[in-house]
Order: structure tokens, then C-alpha cells, then sequence
């Protein structure tokens, strides 16, 4: 199985200055079915408003702790469906048990966190024949063998509370900037001893502008948790505020190659009255990760056709890493473009570029390319390549 997250993955960007496009920066993971298990839940939704689609602005995200131990990383996102329901599939699982934290979570409730699900494999799986199943916000695409019905525990039902939601928006790129692939995590602390944060809401930049392409919509509202203790059985929570304090976040950005970035020194917090403007915040870069150097792409660019504006693409697997202008390749028969602080010196700095080109008398008409031959930094710092935008 490959899945792909389709409200992080598809990406919104603005350009000349405000048209509108989307990118897919697919961060696709495969999972073995036959050693995958799921965790199913249902929410009461009489008191919830859905939007014109019936569909709840409700996401659940499984989680599990970092490898440094200092906050949830998310493993499976899926959207609860028109009836409340959701499934979180697939999850690696063995026949000892893996545990995970179910976080439910939307800018119209308090958030729901159901601690330690176990899921436990099975001992047989029952065939399935290649299936695609799609919902709002994401696809995913199932070949072989699907998990037999033991392999999903159930968290029971629980009720949603309603929250008043406020937006927050990036308002100042760090002075590095982050990556164009680069996604904001928004997190909170359940409010005991030994709690790490957890992500509530992800938002991927706008890769051309350097902020948020919408500002992000957040909670206002307190957050339940509890434990979960057997499959189907109800799960009691107890509502309190955060250690952030209620509708307060920490904010921290991440991307492929980079190590986790730091939290904000100051939390994104809802205005003590209603505002007509996103509240402002700042992130801290990102640095490369342990074995990662910077490297260098330089791109020596020509055009046969009379462009004026134009962004350079650079993506690893189908992810994108960094962006660039093109705008001096425009100004005359060509020029240098320069893509620096690229994550080089590791298996995964394999990279190819591809192009979007636009005049800003008709900056709809998008000329979009893509080059066939990568360029590997796999060993080296710096790479060389002639572009021709025809």
C-alpha cells in the first residue's frame, strides 16, 4: 500500500502576485498489509456544524513519541466521514502490540486525545483484490492483502464539545528562510507530568511566498483526554486547559533532510477579543540534519520563448525541497540561477527540477517543464546543470 495525505501533500501557492496554483509535494509512505492493523472510532456529530460537502471539519491523526523523545510525531491522518465515523488505516503493528496516541482535532472543537491504543497483529489476513478508496482530504490505494477485521480496535464513541476557532498566520520568514517543502506543526501539552507536545493541526508554506497560503484555522477550546483500556469500550476524558493554557499553540516547523525545527519562544495565542486579522507569529529556521552538508545547484538557464516571470522546482521523490526565480534568465538571453543550502552528502540528495514559467500579462497560462536528467549531490557539495525553457 501507498498512501498520500492530501491536506498536506497538495500544496496552494499565490503568484504574479495573487493567482493562484497547487503543487503536489507527495511525502508518500508505503506500508506491508500484512503486518498493518487499524484503529476505528465514532464521534456524535448533533452537536457539530458540517460545511456545504457534509462533511465535519474534523480530522484524527495517530501519533507516536519522536525518536529524541521531545515531542508526538504524526504517523496516519485520516478525515471523520458524514456519519462520524473514521479509520485510521494503515498502522505497522506486530503480535506484541504497538501502541498509539489518537489525536481528534478541528478549528470548530475541543481537542480529543485518546491515549495509548494498542493495536495488535493478527495472525492471518484475508485477500483482497486491488482497491482505491478516496475521501475529502486524502486517497489511498490498497494492493494484495487487506487487514483482517481483528487487526482494527475500536475506541468507542465519543462527543465532540464545540470551540470557538481563530486563524494565526506566519507573518515574518526567519531570516535564512525556511525550505520550500517545509511544513508547520501546531502543538499542545496535555496538562500532567511527563507530557510531551502533540501536533493538533500541520500546514505546508506556501513554497513561492514563504507563509501560510490560508491562515491556519485553531482552536479555542480546552482539550479532553483520556486512556484507552479495551476495544469498544468507552474512553473517559477529563477536560482541561493545555500547559500552553487554552487555545494557546507552539509552533515548529519541519522538512524532509532537516532536523525538527525548535518551538517558537513565544506560543500562538487566541486574541482576548474578536479579531478581524490572523494573529502573527514567527518560526525559528530549520538546520540540516547530522551527516547532511549544504550544498549548491547552479543553473546555467535559457529560454527560446519570451517569458517574464518563472519559478525553478527542485524535488527529491516526488517532494519538494527548494524553489528559486527565474526571473533574471528572463531579462536577456539567459542567466545564472543559483539554489543554495540543498541537503547534499546523503542517499537522499538525488534531486530533479522542473519548471513553472508565466508572462504577467497572462500569468493563468502557466508553462510547466520537467527535465529528465537528476542532478546527484550524493557526494558532492555542488552541481551543474544548463536548463533550456522552450
Amino acid at each position: 500500500m501507498v498512501g498520500i495525505d492530501g491536506t498536506t501533500d497538495l500544496v496552494p501557492f499565490n503568484y504574479d502576485p495573487s493567482t493562484t496554483g497547487v503543487l503536489l509535494s507527495s511525502h508518500a509512505a508505503a506500508y506491508d498489509v500484512a503486518r498493518s492493523a487499524g484503529i476505528s472510532g465514532q464521534l456524535t456529530l448533533s452537536n457539530i456544524t458540517t460545511g456545504t460537502s457534509g462533511l465535519p471539519a474534523i480530522q484524527v491523526n495517530a501519533e507516536t513519541l519522536s525518536a529524541d523523545g521531545t515531542r508526538h510525531v504524526v504517523v496516519s491522518t485520516t478525515s471523520v466521514q458524514s456519519d462520524g465515523s473514521f479509520l485510521l488505516y494503515p498502522l505497522g503493528a506486530d503480535s506484541n502490540g504497538v501502541d498509539y496516541d489518537v489525536v481528534i482535532h478541528g478549528p470548530g472543537i475541543a481537542t480529543i486525545i485518546v491515549k495509548a491504543v494498542q493495536v495488535t497483529l493478527a495472525s492471518s489476513t484475508t485477500p483482497a483484490s486491488t482497491t482505491s478508496t478516496a475521501s475529502t482530504n486524502a486517497t489511498t490505494t490498497t494492493t494484495g492483502t487487506s487487514t483482517s477485521a481483528n487487526n482494527v480496535v475500536a475506541i468507542g464513541t465519543l462527543t465532540p464539545r464545540t470551540a470557538t476557532p481563530f486563524t494565526a498566520q506566519l507573518s515574518t520568514s526567519p531570516t535564512a528562510g525556511l525550505p520550500a517543502g517545509a511544513q508547520l506543526q501546531f502543538y499542545q501539552t496535555i496538562n500532567r507530568a511527563g507530557e510531551v507536545p502533540y501536533v493538533i493541526e500541520t500546514s505546508a508554506i506556501d513554497p513561492f511566498n514563504q507563509v501560510l497560503f490560508n491562515a491556519q484555522q485553531l482552536s479555542n477550546g480546552t482539550v479532553d483526554s483520556g486512556t484507552w483500556s479495551a476495544s469498544g469500550g468507552a474512553v473517559t476524558v477529563v477536560s482541561a486547559a493545555p500547559q500552553e493554557t487554552a487555545g494557546s499553540y507552539r509552533v515548529a516547523a519541519s522538512a524532509p533532510s532537516y532536523n525538527d525545527g525548535a518551538f517558537a519562544n513565544n506560543n500562538v495565542s487566541a486574541p482576548t477579543a474578536p479579531a478581524t486579522a490572523p494573529v502573527p507569529f514567527t518560526v525559528p529556521t530549520l538546520t540540516l540534519a547530522s551527516a547532511t552538508v549544504a550544498g549548491t545547484l547552479i543553473a546555467a538557464v535559457t529560454t527560446t520563448v519570451p517569458y517574464d516571470s518563472g519559478q525553478l522546482l527542485v524535488s527529491h521523490d516526488g517532494t519538494l525541497v527548494a524553489t528559486a526565480s527565474l526571473a533574471p534568465a528572463f531579462t536577456g538571453a539567459g542567466a545564472i540561477v543559483r539554489v543554495t543550502g540543498l541537503p547534499a552528502g546523503t542517499s537522499t540528495a538525488l534531486y530533479y527540477l522542473s519548471v513553472l514559467a508565466w508572462n504577467q500579462s497572462n500569468p493563468a497560462a502557466v508553462h510547466r517543464q520537467s527535465y529528465p536528467t537528476a542532478i546527484d549531490l550524493r557526494g558532492s557539495s555542488s552541481g551543474v546543470v544548463q536548463l533550456t525553457v522552450n
